[in-house]
């Protein structure tokens, strides 16, 4: 294994990389996650460049990219995304069911990339930073990495990440979810912070002092700017490891800072709309990006979304007042000036804070904790903390107990702690050994003539296996299919796959008995084999093949497992011809 690894933060809206060398990090700035394609380049701009040319060329600049992973076309966040989105993205074959791809001009033509080619851009970019930035020897490169992920990403999201790295380069150790991140360099890199109880009531002071000697539960809320993460984390230490055992998880994957920002877009284009006799309400999902007023109108928004974000952080800094934005010849020539106060803010993000404090709400129910009483402390992470509601929901849920973090590099921190362990150097660079165990943060289910049926229950401990027994339902049947979803906290289903089990000599119906395994390994990943069970010798799974998820184990009569993936994601075959394509002309 390579002796050189980094730990990433890949945000949505910005990104940041760290390695950990002799007991010390090396943090770089945060790159605004940001790609810009334009004819006249053969190579596209990254991070502060990319962003400060936005206006300029609104259709072809690309970010939050994150939220189009593991996606269909058809998919409400993506079609949600898309109305304040100036980049042209589309269904890659005239098909609602398959991935979006961006459609942009570069090097002289148009072209098409899929979200997967361009996260794997952005990380060579990071890689290539990297190897600028931190000393390595000879002909040394960054190769092995660990990655942090939203708490709440499912499988297809997470494969996707996989794919993009290895395009890039990259050889995941671990995605890490950020919550885990963070929960590692709070109890490795500080250790267990002890409490000024003072400062607590008197029930929380009972609390506290019935505590465990050196074990704490904390609570992990990571508000960013594309998703929401909350975790509650036991740590203790136990023969000189720290130990941080998951309880549970909850958050969404579409709410963040983003969608504040999309608010009061919106709420300025009424306003707009308003004032000039309904003159603007359409959005980008009825234009036709190639025409040149499109043009003009995706650059009047992208210089609104900046006025917008500039007004959120000026009003959530203040808590008062209110904030005028202007966006000159915004449409038609008529300037756009909106005034935005305080307390309409508050009206407008509403939602967000009940979203918040639902998903709060159901982790401490989750972790079969009594009550918020019972949480020892809780670290809030991301720029969207710094929202006066989120602050309020914190502090009245958690008096005296909260650590605002903001943006603070906790997360990537934590993935170069890792990274470091992982890649067996944590010794020479002094790394405190510690010992993670991560939960699925969604239910695994298949369905039956009866209905679905949970295998693998939300917050089961990584990894994970289940065996699901089955036979034939008809005379001579050679093939039984499983179809697999995965449920999150929000009780709606996502089709992952089909488990094929074919070459099932012909038999009268039911003699056939079947085993099927299915496995989620550290990463949240699924895999799977399948044998007949009458055949006891050949029960050792071979490995699981990138990026197959599921392999073939030889059975009684020769058994054949395989899966047959939804539409829309790489097989091994796209992801060699797309890395050859890559290695021979990067983009």
């Amino acid at each position: 294994m390579n002796s050189s690894v980094i730990g990433i933060d890949l945000g949505t809206t910005d990104s940041r990389i760290a390695i950990c060398r002799n007991g010390a990090f090396q943090v770089l700035p945060s790159i605004p996650s940001f790609i810009a394609f334009r004819g006249d380049l053969s190579e596209p701009l990254f991070g502060d460049e990319a962003k400060k040319q936005v206006s300029m060329n609104p259709l072809c600049t690309v970010y939050q990219i994150n939220r189009l992973f593991g996606k269909r076309f058809l998919d409400f966040g993506v079609k949600k995304d898309m109305n304040l989105w100036p980049f042209r993205f589309y269904s890659s074959v005239l098909d609602d069911n398959e991935p979006p791809v961006v459609d942009v001009g570069f090097d002289g033509e148009s072209k098409s990339f899929s979200s997967v080619q361009i996260i794997s851009f952005f990380l060579r970019n990071l890689k290539k930073i990297a190897e600028e930035n931190f000393e390595i020897g000879g002909e040394e490169e960054y190769v092995d990495c660990v990655i942090s992920v939203p708490s709440v990403f499912n499988d297809l999201q997470r494969r996707s990440l996989r794919y993009a790295a290895k395009l890039a380069g990259l050889n995941i150790l671990r995605l890490l979810n950020e919550t885990s991140a963070a929960a590692i360099n709070y109890a490795v890199l500080k250790g267990i912070e002890q409490l000024d109880l003072n400062k607590l009531d008197d029930h929380q002071q009972l609390q506290k002092r019935q505590r465990i000697d050196g074990e704490e539960k904390i609570m992990v809320f990571d508000l960013g700017g594309g998703s929401l993460s909350v975790a509650i984390i036991r740590v203790k230490e136990e023969d000189n490891v720290k130990k941080l055992i998951v309880k549970s998880q909850a958050g969404y994957t579409h709410l963040g800072g983003k969608d504040v920002d999309d608010l009061i877009i919106l709420h300025c284009l009424n306003k707009f709309s308003e004032k000039n006799q309904g003159i603007f309400r359409h959005t980008f999902t009825e234009l036709d990006r190639k025409k040149d007023s499109a043009k003009h109108l995706a650059s009047s928004l992208s210089r609104l979304r900046l006025e917008c974000e500039r007004a959120k952080i000026a009003l959530s800094s203040r808590g008062q007042g209110e904030e005028t934005i202007q966006v000159d010849s915004f449409h038609d020539t008529k300037n756009l000036v909106c005034t935005l106060s305080f307390n309409e803010f508050q009206y407008i993000t509403r939602d967000l804070y009940t979203k918040c404090k639902t998903a709060t709400v159901q982790c401490i129910k989750d972790a079969n904790l009594k009550d918020a009483y019972s949480v020892d402390k809780v670290i809030a992470l991301g720029r969207s903390t710094e929202l006066p509601g989120i602050k309020h929901l914190l502090e009245s849920m958690f008096s005296g107990i909260v650590k605002f973090q903001g943006t603070d590099a906790a997360v990537v921190r934590g993935a170069a702690t890792q990274a470091s362990l992982l890649s067996g150097n944590g010794m020479i660079h002094r790394v405190t050994k510690n010992s993670v165990l991560d939960v699925i943060p969604v239910d695994i289910a298949i369905e039956l003539a009866s209905g679905k049926k949970t295998l693998i229950k939300r917050n089961t401990t990584l990894p994970a296996q289940v065996d699901h027994l089955f036979t034939t339902s008809e005379e001579k049947q050679t093939t039984a299919v499983l179809r697999v979803y995965e449920k999150g906290w929000d009780q709606y289903y996502n089709f992952l796959g089909n488990f094929e089990i074919s070459k099932i000599p012909p038999a009268k119906k039911g003699w056939p008995k079947m085993k099927a395994t299915l496995m989620i390994d550290r990463d949240g990943i699924l895999g799977g084999t399948a044998f007949d069970s009458l055949d006891p010798s050949t029960r050792s799974p071979i490995p699981v093949a990138f990026p197959d998820p599921f392999a073939y184990t030889p059975g009684y009569r020769a058994y054949k497992c395989s899966v047959t993936i939804e539409k829309g994601n790489l097989s091994t075959d796209d992801i060699e011809v797309l890395r050859q394509r890559n290695s021979a002309d990067m983009y």
